[in-house]
């Protein structure tokens, strides 16, 4: 939020020069000097210009007073924060005795030229006999002990000064916990007292408000930054006749607390070599330090600006958190928190629980250059890194204790999508310095689509469109450009390739879900952007399928491999049923062909086809479980099944219906799939894999789609109408005409019309209602992606039909079905238009990679 604030004068130099000389010439109308060298031209410049530095400081005197009004307020300015970093000390042998390394142990680096930072240990560690090394945290800090704050003077509001500042942020738990102890005449010793020169001293307790001083006698108020202790007010109790507060003469005052943090802890690996100790043991010892990892997360004192900036919000949610910006700016108080959104989780999800906010934080990340997150798989990585559970549970305290009543805050980091930018610059001839516009033009491109600094919070794009038209009117900007071509986001993830399902969202108009190697992916705009939903390392995800009739469930198979060994190891059945947010797994020894959700007695199952019989999980348990249910009995002569499909009719009849392995038939229970419910209607010449249910106003048809080995054009699908509950068996009506794509490897119905993915022939069509119906097959330039001449197009993998929108999945993308029929591809990771993302994620810049080209003009002689 912008400040307009208030200026006592606005005259500019000029301004004062043209009045000067106006006045003079009012005054002194003989006075004709002009010449720039004139004496009195000169000094009219001088006096001009040191009247405009006065009235620059004048007119800063509102800004200070604005910033000591917000500290009355409770609005401090935010401490440095502490680099921390994990330190090994090793031995070059084993160690023959135990080799204490005592708490606040120094270590720095080996450069003498620079300003070193020090980083104390924060707790003991020892150097077991016969090993030869130990980890050990440390923080970018000095640690001062027991310092003499003086006496207290017996007034009220008595306020102390630490000689050392500024003090790191608080919130390290009892790490780097600052102390402050009054001298007591109570010798009994406790967890609360400290004992310094046979004196004992009572500690009292750190308030986050200096309002809050007058709620108890033993709380202090600590300004971090300014190193300044505030005591409570005095206070009188009538019944005791007793006064509270630091209102005694000559009691004693010590304070142990840490200094330093800022950016310049943030120092690389292995550099942190130098022990600063005047233990002889330690010295003589032979033992060397080092730091394997980064030192992250240091960040140094807010800056006024920032101050100012947030102040005016601040001031709103100081004490309570009731709109969504409250939340954010209560998230926001946190240092390691760059920015917060916050919704009501029905405003992102229409089915979502009432009562819930969803708070997303955006991580600060000081340690790495932007330059240096050249993948999404980094940043995660970043996002995380010395930033565990702990940051959220501690942002998770300040929000329950200031929410209303009833209601629920679900904190979690803010989803990303991480763009990079491709193009070429054309420059004006003979420019010298290419190096330098093209370190310009990145950082312009990282500091559009940044997101992860605090000092960049402003470039951040959450829930919004970036256009590429964007980016070429920031980079033609830059001096020296003469145009920009062939510019482009590149995705960090999409499902650009071998994308196995797809499943549309009966529920969320334009909702697509699709599986595509380690990942799943959704859109929210009819395909035409991808985000990763979650990934699942070393596993291949399949099948996603979402419950007809309750919002949110949502299943997928997945198959899991062990780097160590070639292979399949297994399969997985995962399900959600809070849209995603949280998932089960149940893993099997074998593996899984198809899922499929079912509601019977008003709870839900999914149906298993496995290769060892038919399983049902009830999903109302949700838990974790690497013991799957025992299979169903369907029939005795079928040990397996490659396929499922479930419906409830509009008569309230559920039915299931199941393709078996090694060509044994199909099978359909009238009765919700209860085992010996299951009746077979033939097929059993058929090696059927894919089944789907298709409701034609009143009537239920199943259809089937058959798979054939080599180069057989295939028996294409066959289907079977169920009335009144009853199956009419024998009677499977066979849609061979026209066929020639092989194996059915999905079917999709939607209007009288049934698209079937085939294996060689693309995406067929058929408009199964029509006399003498018979396949259409896809003409050479459709659109869909072609293989080669031989086999013609890429196998289509499924097929989902929603609001007349038509995808299919392919192993090179998911493409979409246009208005004149022909097809595109939605998921490459390559976009020339524009970007979107859903209203809680933000988008990050990942590695950008920007060409230079001259152009050589041709001279005349």
């Amino acid at each position: 939020m912008s400040i307009n604030y208030p200026r006592l004068d606005d005259r500019s130099y000029d301004d004062l020069l043209k009045d000067a000389k106006k006045r003079l010439h009012q005054q002194c109308a003989d006075w004709s000097g002009s010449d720039p060298s004139d004496p009195g031209v000169i000094l009219l410049e001088l006096f001009s210009y040191l009247t405009e530095e006065m009235l620059y400081r004048l007119n800063k005197l509102p800004e200070k007073s604005y910033v000591e009004f917000l500290k009355l307020l409770g609005v401090e300015q935010r401490p440095p924060v502490a680099a921390s970093v994990d330190l090994q000390f090793s031995l070059k042998e084993p160690a023959e005795k135990e080799l204490f390394i005592p708490r606040h142990t120094a270590v720095t680096i080996a450069n003498p030229s620079m300003e070193a930072p020090i980083f104390m240990t924060i707790e003991s560690a020892s150097i077991k006999p016969g090993e030869k090394e130990v980890m050990v945290k440390a923080f970018h800090c000095l640690y001062h002990e027991a310092e003499d704050l003086g006496k207290g003077d017996g007034k009220s509001g008595f306020v102390a000064q630490l000689k050392n500042r500024p003090i790191v942020q608080r919130d390290y738990g009892n790490l780097l916990k600052t102390i402050i102890a009054v001298e007591t005449d109570d010798l009994i010793q406790s967890s609360d007292t400290l004992r310094v020169d046979e004196v004992t001293y009572k500690i009292w307790e750190e308030v986050d408000t200096v309002r809050d001083l007058s709620c108890s006698q033993k709380k202090f108020y600590l300004e971090r930054s300014e190193g300044i202790v505030r005591f409570p007010l005095e206070m009188y109790d009538d019944q005791s006749n007793e006064r509270f507060g630091l209102s005694h003469k000559g009691k004693q005052i010590r304070a142990w607390y840490y200094t330093g943090g800022g950016g310049s802890g943030n120092v690389m690996s292995n550099t942190l070599t130098v022990i600063i100790s005047d233990n002889p043991l330690l010295r003589e010892s032979g033992v060397s330090v080092t730091n394997p990892q980064k030192a992250a997360g240091g960040q140094g004192s807010e800056s006024i600006e920032s101050i100012l900036k947030r102040g005016p919000l601040a001031i709103h949610s100081l004490d309570r958190v009731i709109t969504a910006q409250d939340y954010e700016l209560c998230a926001e108080e946190d240092a390691d928190v760059v920015k917060a959104y916050a919704y009501t989780k029905a405003a992102l999800w229409q089915y979502a629980e009432r009562g819930v906010v969803s708070l997303f934080m955006v991580p600060t990340i000081e340690s790495f250059k932007q330059e240096e997150i050249e993948s999404e798989d980094t940043l995660q990585g970043l996002y995380v890194a010395g930033r565990d559970q702990q940051i959220i549970e501690r942002v998770g305290k300040v929000v329950e204790k200031k929410k209303s009543l009833g209601v629920r805050v679900e904190l979690s980091w803010a989803p990303i999508k991480v763009l990079n930018i491709h193009g070429t610059i054309i420059l004006h001839p003979y420019r010298l310095d290419k190096r330098e516009i093209k370190e310009q033009a990145l950082q312009l491109l990282y500091d559009k689509i940044c997101g992860v600094k605090r000092e960049s919070q402003s470039s951040l794009v959450k829930g919004h469109s970036i256009n590429i038209s964007e980016l070429y009117t920031l980079l033609m900007s830059i001096p020296g450009v003469s145009h920009v071509k062939n510019l482009h986001f590149n995705i960090a993830r999409t499902p650009h390739r071998e994308v196995t399902s797809l499943c549309a969202d009966p529920f969320v108009e334009k909702r697509f879900y699709a599986t595509a190697l380690e990942h799943l992916y959704f859109s929210d705009n009819d395909g035409a952007d991808w985000h990763s939903l979650l990934c699942r390392k070393n596993e291949t995800l399949t099948n996603v399928t979402l419950n007809p009739v309750d919002p949110g469930n949502i299943a997928f198979i997945s198959d899991r491999y062990d780097p160590e060994h070639d292979g399949c190891v297994g399969s997985s059945i995962h399900y959600s049923i809070d849209n995603g947010e949280s998932w089960t797994e149940h893993k099997f020894s074998m593996p899984l062909y198809d899922c499929a959700w079912l509601q019977y007695d008003n709870k839900n199952y999914l149906m298993i086809a496995t290769e060892r019989g038919l399983f049902k999980v009830d999903t109302s348990l949700h838990d974790d479980s690497d013991t799957p249910p025992q299979p169903m009995y369907v029939d005795k002569r079928v040990d397996g099944f490659y396929a499922v499909a479930t419906v409830k009719d509009a008569r309230g009849n559920v039915f299931v219906a199941v393709a078996s392995t090694n060509r044994k038939g199909v099978f359909i229970s009238p009765e919700g799939g209860e085992p010996g419910t299951y009746l077979d209607i033939g097929l059993s010449q058929q090696d059927v894999r894919t089944i789907t249910f298709e409701e034609s106003g009143s009537r239920l048809f199943l259809w089937m789609g058959t798979t054939v080995v080599g180069d057989q054009d295939g028996d294409g699908c066959f289907r079977l109408e169920v009335t009144d509950g009853h199956i009419i068996a024998s009677n499977s009506t066979p849609f061979k005409q026209g066929w020639q794509g092989g194996s059915c490897k999905a079917l999709a119905l939607c209007n009288g019309i049934v698209y079937a993915a085939t294996h060689r022939r693309g995406l067929l069509s058929l408009r199964w209602q029509e006399d003498d119906s018979k396949w259409e097959q896809p003409v050479i330039d459709c659109g869909l992606p072609m293989r080669d001449l031989e086999r013609l197009f890429y196998p289509v993998n499924d097929v989902v039909i929603s609001k007349g929108r038509v995808l299919t999945a392919t192993e090179v993308g998911v493409y979409a079905q246009t208005e004149e029929g022909s097809y595109k591809p939605v998921s490459k990771k390559e976009k020339y238009d524009r970007v979107t993302i859903p209203q809680s994620w933000f988008l990050c810049s990942g590695k950008h990679e920007i060409a230079l080209e001259e152009i050589h003009e041709e001279r005349e002689y």
